[in-house]
């Protein structure tokens, strides 16, 4: 009792003497701590090889404790294992006597587990218990694989209602990206059993609960929860815009412009999260990791600083892309010529803060960085036009090949599928130009977006067939050359001739 009170006087629980587990089956089974004459390490090697001499034995291990010099020693078979020395007792805080109890009922134990798994029987049990948890394994997770392919199966959004459908289409959602995580939890449990059946492998159980008590876990747990967000954000937005393209936000006819923006915006917003979602987990895991995240945060106003000051196009790009998205002076999927330059123009593929992808005719993927738009031709914006010029010959009776060329664009537009795409009545405009080739005549066409080409083609054609049949010519470019007869010379060049080169 005296040496416990000292320890609690000295320092009780908080000892700062070295100790070191003994390892049994690559389980730790006491902690002990220096001698005189060995350090804690060495003296728990110098057990351990006690305790495998033990079960080299053939029999069935027993631990007692007996009084040598004052001083409690515990035995195998009469076989010395170690002493309770001072500073074993002072490290545990307790009396002796207890120590040496509590000691031999641990090394007891751990000998005859040790004794049973080496057995036959023991090996035979570790096997079959290896065989039942990774069958175990396997069916769980075939169990998760069939509930996420038919009992979440992926839908598209449905917005109507967009209270229920859009509740409904985020658990489901939620449920999905939970399996995944259910899986890695599966298999490390399994791993973590395992590895807990055989002596070789029991360290790995101490490497893997040192990993998931560590960093690394809430790491991976933030990384998880990141994924999670993103998803399901992209859903909600998803369902969002599902909702306003329906008109469930605005009452309105369906428009091709409204879901042309509802599209770029989509993509702005998906792109925009997911940065914030990164940024958040790179500052969470440099904080996890032990790092001082403070220093960093000052460094990365400075250097923000720094990059303002240096990449002020950038900060052009994102400001000017803002005001394209604001005004909507375009959006994904309108045709556009940028600066008046035909080879900047072409479909919208892409459109962010920063820059504009187009694809041209050609198939070129064309990349304009918003800062350097500076007019934006928009071919396809609420309604598009033909403007259609026809040359005729200056013979042609005009009012008979205007009024066919009107016959001809209404019977195209009530032809089943074309109403849809010439959206009004065609304009004629009348005799346009007089031209050395003949006469110009002038029509419109209001299509609806992106029809213009189609309608354009269609009615050429139509409008060809019909000047064939009709008798109606199209303007060519002709010239006339007049030669006349060449007059007599006057008598008096005939005579200044004769003289000087004679007759």
């Amino acid at each position: 009792m005296l040496v416990c009170f000292v320890g609690l006087w000295v320092g009780g629980p908080a000892w700062s003497a070295a100790i070191e587990p003994v390892m049994l089956g690559g389980e730790p089974v006491i902690r002990v701590t220096a001698t005189d004459e060995l350090d804690a390490s060495e003296r728990a090697v110098l057990i351990k090889r006690r305790l495998e001499a033990v079960l080299a034995e053939d029999q069935i291990p027993r631990v007692t404790v007996q009084q040598v010099n004052g001083r409690p020693q515990l035995q195998v078979e009469d076989k010395d294992l170690l002493t309770v020395t001072t500073s074993d007792v002072l490290a545990n805080v307790t009396t002796p006597e207890a120590l040496a109890e509590i000691w031999s009922g641990l090394l007891e134990e751990a000998l005859q587990r040790a004794y049973f798994e080496r057995s036959g029987p023991g090996r035979l049990v570790a096997v079959l218990s290896g065989i039942g948890l990774t069958v175990a394994a396997w069916l769980l997770n075939t169990g998760l694989v069939w509930i996420r392919k038919n009992w979440l199966p992926v839908a598209p959004p449905q917005p109507r209602p967009i209270s229920r459908a859009t509740t409904r289409a985020v658990l489901t959602e939620a449920l999905r990206l939970s399996i995944w995580p259910l899986h890695l939890t599966i298999w490390v449990g399994w791993f973590y059993l395992e590895s807990g059946l055989f002596a070789p492998t029991r360290p790995l159980q101490e490497g893997l609960v040192a990993v998931l008590t560590g960093p690394l876990l809430s790491i991976s747990l933030a990384v998880l929860a990141g994924i999670l967000v993103i998803r399901l954000s992209y859903l909600l937005i998803d369902s969002l815009f599902e909702a306003i393209r329906d008109g469930q936000f605005l009452a309105r006819d369906h428009s091709v412009r409204l879901d042309l923006r509802a599209n770029t915006f989509n993509g702005v917003f998906k792109g925009t999260l997911t940065v914030i979602v990164i940024i958040a987990l790179l500052v969470f895991i440099l904080g996890r990791s032990g790092l001082d995240i403070s220093p960093l945060l000052a460094g990365a106003g400075i250097v923000g600083l720094a990059v303002t000051l240096g990449a002020q196009s950038l900060i052009k790009d994102i400001i000017n892309g803002f005001f394209i998205l604001f005004e909507d002076q375009y959006g994904i999927g309108d045709v556009i010529v940028i600066n008046s330059n035909a080879n900047l123009g072409g479909l919208v593929e892409d459109l962010n803060l920063r820059v504009t992808r187009l694809r041209n005719l050609e198939g070129r993927l064309i990349t304009v960085p918003n800062s350097e738009i500076k007019i934006v031709d928009n071919l396809s914006s609420r309604w598009s036009r033909v403007d259609l010029k026809i040359q005729v010959e200056y013979t042609a009776d005009v009012d008979r090949v205007m009024a066919v060329m009107v016959e001809e664009a209404r019977a195209l537009r009530a032809e089943p599928g074309w109403d849809e795409k010439m959206i009004e009545e065609p304009e004629m405009l009348g005799v346009d130009a007089f031209t050395d080739a003949g006469i110009t005549l002038r029509m419109l066409l209001k299509t609806a977006p992106l029809q213009q080409w189609e309608v354009d083609r269609a009615f050429r054609r139509r409008l060809k067939l019909a000047f064939d049949r009709e008798g109606i010519r199209f303007a060519v470019t002709q010239r006339f050359i007049w030669v006349d007869k060449p007059s007599e010379p006057s008598q008096e060049l005939a005579q200044l001739l004769a003289g000087r080169y004679g007759k």
